[in-house]
Protein backbone atom coordinates (compact mmCIF):
# COMPACT_ATOMS: atom_id res chain seq x y z
CA UNK A 1 0.00 0.00 0.00
CA UNK A 2 1.57 3.61 -1.14
CA UNK A 3 1.99 5.44 1.96
CA UNK A 4 0.57 8.62 0.92
CA UNK A 5 -2.87 6.83 0.75
CA UNK A 6 -2.79 6.21 4.66
CA UNK A 7 -4.20 9.18 6.57
CA UNK A 8 -7.42 9.16 3.90
CA UNK A 9 -7.57 5.37 4.46
CA UNK A 10 -7.48 5.95 8.04
CA UNK A 11 -9.56 8.97 8.23
CA UNK A 12 -11.74 6.77 6.47
CA UNK A 13 -11.63 3.76 8.67
CA UNK A 14 -12.49 6.30 12.12
CA UNK A 15 -15.48 7.36 10.15
CA UNK A 16 -16.52 4.14 9.31
CA UNK A 17 -16.34 3.20 12.85
CA UNK A 18 -17.67 6.28 13.93
CA UNK A 19 -20.52 5.66 12.33
CA UNK A 20 -20.82 2.04 13.07
CA UNK A 21 -20.78 3.07 16.68
CA UNK A 22 -23.17 5.94 16.25
CA UNK A 23 -25.51 3.80 14.75
CA UNK A 24 -24.94 1.12 17.08
CA UNK A 25 -25.51 3.98 20.19
CA UNK A 26 -28.80 4.73 17.91
CA UNK A 27 -30.51 1.25 18.07
CA UNK A 28 -28.75 -0.16 21.32
CA UNK A 29 -30.46 3.17 23.18
CA UNK A 30 -33.34 2.91 20.90
CA UNK A 31 -35.46 1.15 23.77
CA UNK A 32 -32.63 2.37 26.40
CA UNK A 33 -35.48 3.90 28.74
CA UNK A 34 -38.45 1.54 29.14
CA UNK A 35 -41.59 2.38 31.36
CA UNK A 36 -43.24 -1.04 31.47
CA UNK A 37 -47.18 -0.93 33.13
CA UNK A 38 -47.95 -3.92 34.95
CA UNK A 39 -51.47 -4.62 35.88
CA UNK A 40 -51.25 -5.37 39.40
CA UNK A 41 -55.33 -5.85 40.25
CA UNK A 42 -58.55 -5.30 38.12
CA UNK A 43 -62.40 -5.00 38.58
CA UNK A 44 -65.47 -4.57 36.27
CA UNK A 45 -64.46 -0.37 36.12
CA UNK A 46 -60.94 0.16 37.19
CA UNK A 47 -57.51 -1.70 36.88
CA UNK A 48 -54.33 -0.84 39.08
CA UNK A 49 -51.01 -0.70 37.33
CA UNK A 50 -47.28 -0.15 38.33
CA UNK A 51 -45.64 1.76 36.29
CA UNK A 52 -42.01 0.21 35.98
CA UNK A 53 -39.13 2.47 34.24
CA UNK A 54 -35.79 0.84 33.82
CA UNK A 55 -32.55 2.59 32.87
CA UNK A 56 -30.70 0.68 30.35
CA UNK A 57 -28.59 3.82 29.37
CA UNK A 58 -25.19 4.53 30.26
CA UNK A 59 -26.22 7.52 32.82
CA UNK A 60 -27.66 6.93 35.76
CA UNK A 61 -30.72 9.44 35.75
CA UNK A 62 -31.65 11.51 39.09
CA UNK A 63 -34.67 12.78 38.71
CA UNK A 64 -37.40 12.30 35.67
CA UNK A 65 -40.05 13.72 34.33
CA UNK A 66 -42.19 11.03 32.13
CA UNK A 67 -45.19 12.17 29.90
CA UNK A 68 -47.26 9.43 27.81
CA UNK A 69 -50.71 9.19 26.36
CA UNK A 70 -52.86 6.46 28.41
CA UNK A 71 -55.91 6.41 26.94
CA UNK A 72 -58.00 6.73 30.49
CA UNK A 73 -58.73 8.67 33.42
CA UNK A 74 -56.81 8.46 36.66
CA UNK A 75 -58.75 7.65 39.40
CA UNK A 76 -56.03 7.85 42.07
CA UNK A 77 -52.06 7.62 41.74
CA UNK A 78 -48.84 7.03 44.56
CA UNK A 79 -45.42 7.28 44.15
CA UNK A 80 -45.39 10.44 42.09
CA UNK A 81 -46.65 13.48 41.18
CA UNK A 82 -49.51 13.97 38.56
CA UNK A 83 -50.40 17.11 36.01
CA UNK A 84 -52.03 17.00 33.05
CA UNK A 85 -55.06 15.42 31.39
CA UNK A 86 -54.06 12.52 29.00
CA UNK A 87 -51.27 13.08 27.83
CA UNK A 88 -50.47 12.70 31.65
CA UNK A 89 -47.14 14.49 33.23
CA UNK A 90 -45.69 12.20 35.75
CA UNK A 91 -42.76 13.43 38.18
CA UNK A 92 -41.13 11.41 41.22
CA UNK A 93 -41.33 11.82 44.69
CA UNK A 94 -38.31 11.94 46.96
CA UNK A 95 -37.21 8.66 47.15
CA UNK A 96 -37.49 7.51 43.80
CA UNK A 97 -35.93 10.06 41.52
CA UNK A 98 -32.84 8.13 41.31
CA UNK A 99 -32.53 5.57 38.69
CA UNK A 100 -28.97 3.80 38.36
CA UNK A 101 -27.75 2.25 35.33
CA UNK A 102 -29.24 -1.25 34.14
CA UNK A 103 -32.13 -0.16 37.69
CA UNK A 104 -35.40 0.57 37.82
CA UNK A 105 -37.72 2.83 39.99
CA UNK A 106 -41.71 2.76 39.66
CA UNK A 107 -44.89 4.61 40.74
CA UNK A 108 -48.37 3.46 40.06
CA UNK A 109 -51.96 4.57 39.69
CA UNK A 110 -55.55 3.30 39.38
CA UNK A 111 -57.80 4.35 36.36
CA UNK A 112 -60.99 3.99 34.95
CA UNK A 113 -61.91 1.33 32.17
CA UNK A 114 -59.19 -0.90 30.43
CA UNK A 115 -55.87 -0.73 29.72
CA UNK A 116 -55.22 -0.73 26.05
CA UNK A 117 -52.11 -0.63 24.21
CA UNK A 118 -53.45 0.88 20.71
CA UNK A 119 -54.76 4.06 22.59
CA UNK A 120 -51.33 4.79 24.28
CA UNK A 121 -48.52 6.81 23.05
CA UNK A 122 -45.77 9.53 22.93
CA UNK A 123 -44.01 8.60 25.98
CA UNK A 124 -41.14 11.10 26.74
CA UNK A 125 -38.63 11.28 30.21
CA UNK A 126 -36.65 14.00 30.47
CA UNK A 127 -37.35 15.26 26.99
CA UNK A 128 -36.57 12.04 25.88
CA UNK A 129 -38.45 9.45 23.97
CA UNK A 130 -39.05 6.17 25.67
CA UNK A 131 -40.74 2.52 24.69
CA UNK A 132 -43.83 1.67 26.46
CA UNK A 133 -45.01 -1.36 27.54
CA UNK A 134 -47.65 -3.64 28.77
CA UNK A 135 -46.47 -6.53 31.23
CA UNK A 136 -42.76 -6.77 29.24
CA UNK A 137 -44.26 -6.60 26.09
CA UNK A 138 -44.15 -3.22 23.84
CA UNK A 139 -47.49 -2.04 22.95
CA UNK A 140 -47.05 -2.60 19.37
CA UNK A 141 -48.40 -1.27 16.02
CA UNK A 142 -47.07 1.71 14.16
CA UNK A 143 -46.94 3.60 17.14
CA UNK A 144 -44.66 1.25 19.05
CA UNK A 145 -42.03 1.27 15.79
CA UNK A 146 -42.55 5.59 15.03
CA UNK A 147 -41.68 5.46 19.53
CA UNK A 148 -38.74 3.38 18.77
CA UNK A 149 -37.10 5.25 16.01
CA UNK A 150 -38.07 8.44 17.61
CA UNK A 151 -35.55 7.45 20.88
CA UNK A 152 -33.32 6.56 18.37
CA UNK A 153 -32.79 9.32 16.57
CA UNK A 154 -33.35 11.40 19.82
CA UNK A 155 -30.77 9.47 21.49
CA UNK A 156 -28.31 9.92 18.65
CA UNK A 157 -28.62 13.91 18.12
CA UNK A 158 -27.91 13.93 21.97
CA UNK A 159 -24.86 11.78 22.03
CA UNK A 160 -22.68 14.11 20.38
CA UNK A 161 -24.15 16.68 22.73
CA UNK A 162 -23.52 15.52 25.74
CA UNK A 163 -20.09 13.13 25.08
CA UNK A 164 -18.36 15.23 26.62
CA UNK A 165 -20.01 15.23 29.86
CA UNK A 166 -20.37 11.73 29.41
CA UNK A 167 -16.34 11.56 29.46
CA UNK A 168 -16.45 13.75 32.51
CA UNK A 169 -18.84 11.53 34.40
CA UNK A 170 -16.98 8.65 33.16
CA UNK A 171 -13.63 9.69 34.98
CA UNK A 172 -15.80 10.82 38.24
CA UNK A 173 -17.74 7.09 37.74
CA UNK A 174 -14.17 5.37 37.77
CA UNK A 175 -13.23 6.90 41.15
CA UNK A 176 -16.49 6.42 43.01
CA UNK A 177 -15.99 3.25 42.02
CA UNK A 178 -13.42 2.61 43.49
CA UNK A 179 -13.79 4.39 46.37
CA UNK A 180 -17.37 1.78 46.63
CA UNK A 181 -14.79 -0.91 46.36
CA UNK A 182 -12.68 -0.27 49.17
CA UNK A 183 -15.93 0.70 51.28
CA UNK A 184 -17.26 -2.62 50.24
CA UNK A 185 -14.45 -4.63 50.92
CA UNK A 186 -15.39 -3.36 54.47
CA UNK A 187 -19.14 -5.02 54.53
CA UNK A 188 -20.38 -8.44 55.76
CA UNK A 189 -20.70 -10.84 52.86
CA UNK A 190 -24.31 -10.86 54.42
CA UNK A 191 -25.66 -8.24 52.39
CA UNK A 192 -28.45 -8.57 49.93
CA UNK A 193 -26.74 -9.64 46.33
CA UNK A 194 -26.30 -7.07 43.13
CA UNK A 195 -29.29 -8.92 41.35
CA UNK A 196 -31.90 -8.36 43.79
CA UNK A 197 -30.48 -5.12 45.31
CA UNK A 198 -33.35 -2.06 44.30
CA UNK A 199 -36.27 -4.68 44.22
CA UNK A 200 -39.22 -2.97 45.75
CA UNK A 201 -40.35 -5.49 48.61
CA UNK A 202 -43.17 -3.70 50.16
CA UNK A 203 -45.14 -0.57 49.18
CA UNK A 204 -47.77 1.10 51.16
CA UNK A 205 -49.03 4.67 49.56
CA UNK A 206 -52.65 4.38 51.44
CA UNK A 207 -54.21 5.75 47.93
CA UNK A 208 -55.72 2.30 47.64
CA UNK A 209 -57.11 2.06 51.36
CA UNK A 210 -60.52 3.71 52.15
CA UNK A 211 -60.80 6.95 53.41
CA UNK A 212 -62.24 7.73 56.86
CA UNK A 213 -61.28 3.91 58.49
CA UNK A 214 -58.66 2.09 60.09
CA UNK A 215 -55.54 0.91 58.15
CA UNK A 216 -57.69 -2.78 57.59
CA UNK A 217 -55.27 -5.75 58.53
CA UNK A 218 -52.54 -3.89 59.61
CA UNK A 219 -53.31 -1.55 62.16
CA UNK A 220 -56.88 -2.21 63.49
CA UNK A 221 -55.55 -4.26 66.54
CA UNK A 222 -57.57 -3.51 69.94
CA UNK A 223 -56.14 -0.07 70.54
CA UNK A 224 -56.56 1.39 67.50
CA UNK A 225 -59.88 -0.12 67.36
CA UNK A 226 -60.95 1.37 71.07
CA UNK A 227 -59.69 4.69 69.91
CA UNK A 228 -60.36 4.86 65.96
CA UNK A 229 -60.15 8.94 65.84
CA UNK A 230 -56.72 8.32 66.69
CA UNK A 231 -55.30 6.41 63.67
CA UNK A 232 -57.72 6.71 60.04
CA UNK A 233 -56.17 6.61 56.72
CA UNK A 234 -57.43 10.33 55.26
CA UNK A 235 -58.20 11.64 51.85
CA UNK A 236 -55.74 14.49 50.57
CA UNK A 237 -53.53 14.59 53.66
CA UNK A 238 -50.15 13.22 52.10
CA UNK A 239 -47.70 14.57 49.60
CA UNK A 240 -49.08 15.97 46.45
CA UNK A 241 -52.84 15.56 48.07
CA UNK A 242 -52.53 11.87 48.20
CA UNK A 243 -54.26 9.67 50.66
CA UNK A 244 -52.05 9.49 53.52
CA UNK A 245 -52.39 7.63 57.30
CA UNK A 246 -53.19 10.22 60.07
CA UNK A 247 -52.18 9.51 63.35
CA UNK A 248 -53.93 11.93 66.09
CA UNK A 249 -51.76 11.86 69.18
CA UNK A 250 -53.63 14.47 71.57
CA UNK A 251 -57.14 15.32 70.45
CA UNK A 252 -58.39 18.91 70.83
CA UNK A 253 -60.07 17.96 74.30
CA UNK A 254 -57.27 15.57 75.75
CA UNK A 255 -55.38 12.04 75.20
CA UNK A 256 -57.55 9.38 73.94
CA UNK A 257 -56.51 6.22 75.03
CA UNK A 258 -56.61 3.00 76.72
CA UNK A 259 -56.37 3.56 81.05
CA UNK A 260 -52.95 3.03 82.64
CA UNK A 261 -52.42 -0.24 84.57
CA UNK A 262 -54.20 -0.60 87.72
CA UNK A 263 -52.48 -2.18 90.07
CA UNK A 264 -49.36 -0.73 88.60
CA UNK A 265 -47.09 -3.78 90.43
CA UNK A 266 -47.18 -7.21 89.66
CA UNK A 267 -46.12 -10.16 91.13
CA UNK A 268 -44.80 -13.32 89.20
CA UNK A 269 -42.85 -16.22 90.85
CA UNK A 270 -42.01 -14.12 93.91
CA UNK A 271 -40.71 -10.79 91.91
CA UNK A 272 -42.57 -7.79 91.78
CA UNK A 273 -42.11 -5.57 88.70
CA UNK A 274 -44.26 -3.20 86.58
CA UNK A 275 -47.45 -4.34 85.42
CA UNK A 276 -47.14 -4.68 81.70
CA UNK A 277 -49.12 -2.63 79.07
CA UNK A 278 -51.50 -5.08 77.33
CA UNK A 279 -54.54 -4.22 74.95
CA UNK A 280 -56.36 -2.49 77.69
CA UNK A 281 -53.85 -0.06 79.04
CA UNK A 282 -51.25 2.00 78.11
CA UNK A 283 -48.27 2.90 80.37
CA UNK A 284 -47.33 4.87 77.67
CA UNK A 285 -48.33 8.93 77.48
CA UNK A 286 -50.62 8.49 74.45
CA UNK A 287 -51.06 4.63 72.84
CA UNK A 288 -48.89 2.68 71.55
CA UNK A 289 -49.67 2.30 67.70
CA UNK A 290 -47.29 -0.60 66.48
CA UNK A 291 -47.23 -3.87 64.76
CA UNK A 292 -44.67 -5.71 63.26
CA UNK A 293 -45.73 -5.60 59.54
CA UNK A 294 -44.22 -8.97 57.30
CA UNK A 295 -42.43 -7.48 54.22
CA UNK A 296 -43.98 -9.56 51.62
CA UNK A 297 -43.50 -8.35 48.62
CA UNK A 298 -46.91 -6.73 47.75
CA UNK A 299 -46.35 -3.63 46.06
CA UNK A 300 -49.93 -2.93 45.30
CA UNK A 301 -50.83 -1.73 48.99
CA UNK A 302 -52.74 -5.69 49.63
CA UNK A 303 -50.31 -6.22 52.65
CA UNK A 304 -51.62 -7.94 55.09
CA UNK A 305 -50.37 -8.50 58.96
CA UNK A 306 -51.03 -12.13 58.25
CA UNK A 307 -49.16 -12.65 55.07
CA UNK A 308 -45.43 -14.18 55.29
CA UNK A 309 -42.58 -12.42 55.10
CA UNK A 310 -39.90 -12.08 52.23
CA UNK A 311 -37.10 -12.12 54.84
CA UNK A 312 -33.33 -10.72 53.69
CA UNK A 313 -30.30 -9.82 55.03
CA UNK A 314 -30.13 -5.83 54.14
CA UNK A 315 -33.17 -4.24 53.71
CA UNK A 316 -34.13 -0.33 53.20
CA UNK A 317 -37.28 1.63 54.43
CA UNK A 318 -38.51 4.86 53.65
CA UNK A 319 -41.29 7.21 54.43
CA UNK A 320 -42.38 10.56 54.36
CA UNK A 321 -43.95 12.16 57.76
CA UNK A 322 -45.30 15.15 58.25
CA UNK A 323 -45.61 16.83 61.99
CA UNK A 324 -48.84 19.07 61.59
CA UNK A 325 -48.41 22.54 62.97
CA UNK A 326 -48.20 22.75 66.53
CA UNK A 327 -47.05 19.26 67.05
CA UNK A 328 -46.20 18.94 70.49
CA UNK A 329 -42.78 16.78 70.80
CA UNK A 330 -43.32 17.26 74.40
CA UNK A 331 -40.11 14.62 75.79
CA UNK A 332 -40.24 12.44 73.19
CA UNK A 333 -41.68 10.01 70.82
CA UNK A 334 -41.02 6.28 68.49
CA UNK A 335 -41.18 6.07 64.44
CA UNK A 336 -41.45 3.17 62.40
CA UNK A 337 -38.58 1.29 61.66
CA UNK A 338 -37.13 -2.83 60.68
CA UNK A 339 -36.90 -5.52 62.34
CA UNK A 340 -36.44 -9.50 62.82
CA UNK A 341 -39.75 -11.67 62.64
CA UNK A 342 -40.19 -11.05 66.39
CA UNK A 343 -39.18 -7.57 67.32
CA UNK A 344 -37.34 -6.82 70.88
CA UNK A 345 -38.49 -3.39 72.61
CA UNK A 346 -39.30 -2.15 75.81
CA UNK A 347 -37.29 -1.94 79.38
CA UNK A 348 -37.15 -2.73 82.40
CA UNK A 349 -35.27 -1.22 85.45
CA UNK A 350 -33.61 -4.72 86.37
CA UNK A 351 -32.77 -6.40 83.67
CA UNK A 352 -35.34 -9.20 84.26
CA UNK A 353 -36.16 -8.97 80.74
CA UNK A 354 -33.95 -11.86 79.25
CA UNK A 355 -32.31 -10.09 76.09
CA UNK A 356 -33.09 -12.94 73.22
CA UNK A 357 -29.96 -13.30 70.30
CA UNK A 358 -32.96 -13.60 67.72
CA UNK A 359 -35.05 -10.42 68.23
CA UNK A 360 -33.81 -7.19 67.34
CA UNK A 361 -35.21 -3.46 66.57
CA UNK A 362 -33.90 -0.42 64.47
CA UNK A 363 -36.24 2.76 65.45
CA UNK A 364 -35.86 6.20 65.47
CA UNK A 365 -37.04 8.56 68.00
CA UNK A 366 -38.46 12.24 67.96
CA UNK A 367 -36.54 13.84 71.42
CA UNK A 368 -37.84 17.14 72.86
CA UNK A 369 -37.44 20.59 70.30
CA UNK A 370 -37.70 17.58 67.37
CA UNK A 371 -34.07 16.42 68.30
CA UNK A 372 -33.85 13.19 66.36
CA UNK A 373 -31.83 9.91 67.69
CA UNK A 374 -31.50 6.60 66.29
CA UNK A 375 -33.25 3.96 68.59
CA UNK A 376 -31.50 0.41 68.56
CA UNK A 377 -32.42 -2.92 70.59
CA UNK A 378 -29.20 -4.75 69.12
CA UNK A 379 -27.54 -7.60 71.35
CA UNK A 380 -25.06 -5.05 73.13
CA UNK A 381 -27.88 -3.47 74.92
CA UNK A 382 -27.81 -4.96 78.32
CA UNK A 383 -30.48 -8.04 79.21
CA UNK A 384 -33.98 -5.36 80.15
CA UNK A 385 -32.50 -2.14 79.26
CA UNK A 386 -33.90 0.60 76.72
CA UNK A 387 -32.84 0.94 73.24
CA UNK A 388 -29.30 2.70 72.48
CA UNK A 389 -29.48 5.98 71.73
CA UNK A 390 -27.79 7.66 69.04
CA UNK A 391 -28.73 11.01 68.61
CA UNK A 392 -28.50 12.61 65.22
CA UNK A 393 -25.79 15.87 65.86
CA UNK A 394 -24.91 15.21 69.25
CA UNK A 395 -21.19 15.97 70.69
CA UNK A 396 -19.13 15.10 73.79
CA UNK A 397 -20.71 17.66 76.16
CA UNK A 398 -23.85 18.18 74.83
CA UNK A 399 -26.66 17.29 77.62
CA UNK A 400 -28.41 13.85 76.63
CA UNK A 401 -31.78 15.92 76.09
CA UNK A 402 -32.91 19.01 75.86
CA UNK A 403 -35.72 21.51 77.98
CA UNK A 404 -38.72 20.66 75.98
CA UNK A 405 -39.57 24.32 74.90
CA UNK A 406 -36.00 26.07 75.79
CA UNK A 407 -34.33 25.41 71.90
CA UNK A 408 -30.89 26.48 71.85
CA UNK A 409 -29.38 28.64 68.98
CA UNK A 410 -27.82 26.01 67.64
CA UNK A 411 -27.38 24.40 63.71
CA UNK A 412 -28.67 20.61 65.23
CA UNK A 413 -30.60 18.64 63.02
CA UNK A 414 -34.82 19.18 64.79
CA UNK A 415 -37.99 18.06 63.15
CA UNK A 416 -39.92 21.08 62.89
CA UNK A 417 -43.94 21.07 62.46
CA UNK A 418 -45.29 21.68 59.12
CA UNK A 419 -42.70 20.39 56.93
CA UNK A 420 -42.39 16.75 55.29
CA UNK A 421 -39.49 14.72 55.74
CA UNK A 422 -38.46 11.70 54.46
CA UNK A 423 -36.67 9.19 56.30
CA UNK A 424 -34.35 6.54 55.20
CA UNK A 425 -33.53 3.56 57.46
CA UNK A 426 -31.53 0.74 56.16
CA UNK A 427 -30.12 -2.47 57.89
CA UNK A 428 -27.37 -4.80 56.98
CA UNK A 429 -27.22 -8.18 58.94
CA UNK A 430 -24.17 -9.25 61.13
CA UNK A 431 -23.05 -12.68 60.78
CA UNK A 432 -23.12 -14.51 64.13
CA UNK A 433 -19.69 -15.61 63.96
CA UNK A 434 -18.19 -12.35 63.56
CA UNK A 435 -19.55 -11.07 66.94
CA UNK A 436 -16.98 -9.68 69.29
CA UNK A 437 -17.76 -10.70 73.33
CA UNK A 438 -16.65 -8.94 76.28
CA UNK A 439 -14.04 -10.90 78.15
CA UNK A 440 -11.84 -10.63 80.98
CA UNK A 441 -8.19 -10.07 81.92
CA UNK A 442 -7.58 -13.69 81.40
CA UNK A 443 -9.33 -13.87 77.93
CA UNK A 444 -12.52 -15.65 79.34
CA UNK A 445 -16.00 -14.88 78.19
CA UNK A 446 -17.62 -12.10 80.78
CA UNK A 447 -21.25 -13.41 81.67
CA UNK A 448 -24.09 -10.85 82.67
CA UNK A 449 -26.71 -11.77 85.55
CA UNK A 450 -28.20 -14.25 83.28
CA UNK A 451 -25.33 -16.17 82.85
CA UNK A 452 -24.99 -14.59 79.15
CA UNK A 453 -22.01 -13.79 77.45
CA UNK A 454 -21.95 -10.41 76.88
CA UNK A 455 -21.81 -9.00 73.18
CA UNK A 456 -19.55 -5.43 72.50
CA UNK A 457 -19.91 -5.64 68.48
CA UNK A 458 -20.69 -7.35 65.31
CA UNK A 459 -20.29 -6.65 61.69
CA UNK A 460 -23.46 -5.61 61.13
CA UNK A 461 -24.51 -1.82 59.76
CA UNK A 462 -27.30 0.96 60.39
CA UNK A 463 -27.96 3.88 58.56
CA UNK A 464 -30.61 7.16 59.15
CA UNK A 465 -31.10 9.19 56.49
CA UNK A 466 -33.29 12.46 56.58
CA UNK A 467 -33.60 14.88 53.82
CA UNK A 468 -36.54 17.68 54.36
CA UNK A 469 -38.76 18.41 51.34
CA UNK A 470 -37.01 20.72 49.67
CA UNK A 471 -33.56 19.24 50.47
CA UNK A 472 -32.49 22.47 52.57
CA UNK A 473 -31.92 19.99 55.44
CA UNK A 474 -30.54 16.67 55.46
CA UNK A 475 -28.31 14.62 57.71
CA UNK A 476 -26.95 11.23 57.99
CA UNK A 477 -26.20 9.02 60.34
CA UNK A 478 -24.31 5.33 60.02
CA UNK A 479 -23.93 3.26 63.03
CA UNK A 480 -21.18 0.63 62.64
CA UNK A 481 -20.01 -2.84 63.99
CA UNK A 482 -23.45 -3.96 65.30
CA UNK A 483 -24.44 -7.05 66.62
CA UNK A 484 -28.00 -7.13 65.58
CA UNK A 485 -28.28 -10.89 66.12
CA UNK A 486 -26.78 -13.28 68.51
CA UNK A 487 -27.97 -17.01 67.39
CA UNK A 488 -24.71 -18.85 69.12
CA UNK A 489 -25.11 -16.47 72.52
CA UNK A 490 -21.52 -16.80 72.53
CA UNK A 491 -18.90 -17.20 70.24
CA UNK A 492 -20.33 -19.95 67.27
CA UNK A 493 -18.70 -23.38 67.19
CA UNK A 494 -18.73 -25.11 63.95
CA UNK A 495 -21.00 -24.00 61.00
CA UNK A 496 -22.68 -20.93 62.40
CA UNK A 497 -26.51 -20.66 62.35
CA UNK A 498 -28.09 -18.22 59.84
CA UNK A 499 -31.58 -18.70 60.76
CA UNK A 500 -34.00 -16.49 58.53
CA UNK A 501 -36.21 -14.88 60.99
CA UNK A 502 -33.43 -13.47 62.53
CA UNK A 503 -33.02 -11.86 59.34
CA UNK A 504 -34.56 -8.33 58.74
CA UNK A 505 -38.54 -9.48 57.89
CA UNK A 506 -41.23 -6.69 58.98
CA UNK A 507 -41.49 -3.32 58.75
CA UNK A 508 -41.82 -2.50 62.00
CA UNK A 509 -44.95 0.18 62.67
CA UNK A 510 -44.40 2.19 65.76
CA UNK A 511 -45.47 5.45 67.25
CA UNK A 512 -46.20 7.16 70.33
CA UNK A 513 -45.35 9.57 72.92
CA UNK A 514 -43.21 7.51 75.71
CA UNK A 515 -41.88 7.00 77.37
CA UNK A 516 -43.60 4.79 80.46
CA UNK A 517 -45.55 7.90 82.04
CA UNK A 518 -46.91 5.43 84.56
CA UNK A 519 -43.78 4.98 86.06
CA UNK A 520 -42.87 8.60 86.01
CA UNK A 521 -46.11 9.53 88.04
CA UNK A 522 -45.19 6.88 90.67
CA UNK A 523 -42.05 7.56 91.35
CA UNK A 524 -41.61 11.08 91.29
CA UNK A 525 -42.87 13.69 93.59
CA UNK A 526 -43.64 15.83 91.16
CA UNK A 527 -44.43 18.85 93.69
CA UNK A 528 -41.38 18.69 95.16
CA UNK A 529 -38.89 17.90 92.17
CA UNK A 530 -36.78 20.59 89.85
CA UNK A 531 -35.26 20.67 86.75
CA UNK A 532 -32.23 20.10 89.00
CA UNK A 533 -32.97 17.81 91.85
CA UNK A 534 -35.55 15.36 91.62
CA UNK A 535 -37.29 13.66 94.49
CA UNK A 536 -38.31 10.51 94.61
CA UNK A 537 -42.14 9.76 95.97
CA UNK A 538 -43.30 7.68 99.26
CA UNK A 539 -43.25 4.03 98.39
CA UNK A 540 -47.26 3.20 97.48
CA UNK A 541 -48.54 0.05 99.54
CA UNK A 542 -48.23 -3.25 97.87
CA UNK A 543 -48.01 -6.60 99.15
CA UNK A 544 -44.62 -7.96 99.64
CA UNK A 545 -42.99 -4.38 97.99
CA UNK A 546 -39.83 -2.98 99.84
CA UNK A 547 -37.76 -0.05 100.16
CA UNK A 548 -34.98 -1.60 98.35
CA UNK A 549 -37.71 -2.93 95.99
CA UNK A 550 -39.05 0.31 94.90
CA UNK A 551 -35.82 2.13 94.53
CA UNK A 552 -34.32 -0.23 91.96
CA UNK A 553 -37.68 -0.30 90.21
CA UNK A 554 -37.57 3.64 89.97
CA UNK A 555 -33.90 3.91 89.09
CA UNK A 556 -34.68 4.98 85.36
CA UNK A 557 -36.85 7.71 86.50
CA UNK A 558 -34.83 9.10 88.91
CA UNK A 559 -32.36 11.00 87.32
CA UNK A 560 -32.47 15.13 86.40
CA UNK A 561 -31.90 14.35 82.22
CA UNK A 562 -35.47 13.22 82.33
CA UNK A 563 -36.69 16.30 82.91
CA UNK A 564 -39.67 15.38 85.67
CA UNK A 565 -41.80 18.41 85.78
CA UNK A 566 -42.08 18.13 81.83
CA UNK A 567 -44.16 15.19 81.05
CA UNK A 568 -44.27 12.62 78.01
CA UNK A 569 -47.46 14.12 77.56
CA UNK A 570 -48.20 16.16 74.60
CA UNK A 571 -50.02 18.92 76.13
CA UNK A 572 -51.65 20.61 73.02
CA UNK A 573 -53.69 19.10 69.85
CA UNK A 574 -50.86 16.72 68.10
CA UNK A 575 -50.72 14.89 64.85
CA UNK A 576 -48.49 13.67 62.19
CA UNK A 577 -49.05 12.13 58.79
CA UNK A 578 -47.24 9.14 57.25
CA UNK A 579 -47.09 8.70 53.18
CA UNK A 580 -44.85 6.66 50.94
CA UNK A 581 -44.19 3.94 52.70
CA UNK A 582 -41.49 1.43 50.38
CA UNK A 583 -38.87 -1.61 51.64
CA UNK A 584 -36.53 -2.43 49.03
CA UNK A 585 -34.01 -4.81 48.96
CA UNK A 586 -30.36 -3.99 49.76
CA UNK A 587 -28.04 -1.53 51.71
CA UNK A 588 -27.40 1.97 51.89
CA UNK A 589 -24.86 4.50 53.43
CA UNK A 590 -25.86 7.34 51.39
CA UNK A 591 -26.80 10.68 52.15
CA UNK A 592 -29.56 12.08 49.94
Amino acid sequence: MSTHHAPALRRLSVGIFAAIAIQALALGQAQAITVDLQVKSTSSATYTTDVVIKNDTSTAINGWTLTFKLGNTIKSFYSATKSGSDPYTWKNVSFNGAIAVGKTQSFGFTANGTLNGANMGGCTINGLACTLLIGGSPIGGASSSAASSKAASSVAASSKASSAAASSKASSAAASSKASSAAASSTPASSSSSSTAGVVRYRQTFDTLATGALWKNNLDSAKPKAHPENALVTASCGTGGSTCLRIVYRQSDGIHKQPPSSPVFVTASGVINWTPSDAGHSNTATDVLQANLPIDGKTDGSSKDSNAAVPAKAYTLSYDVYFEPGFDFAKGGKLPGLAAAAFDSGCTEDGNAKRSGTNWSERIMWRANGRVELYSYDQTRPSGSCGINKMIDQVAGDPPYEVPGQIPNDSKFRFKPGIWYTIRLSVKMNDNNANVYQRDGSGALVRDANGDPIPLSGNGEVSLAIKSADGATKRLMVYTNVALRDECNGPCSGTPPDTKATWVNALFFSTFHGGNETKRLTCIDLSKSTMTNVVQKAMPSYSGLTQARFDQLCASQINVPIFPILTWNPLRLTAARYDNMVVTEGYTAQAF
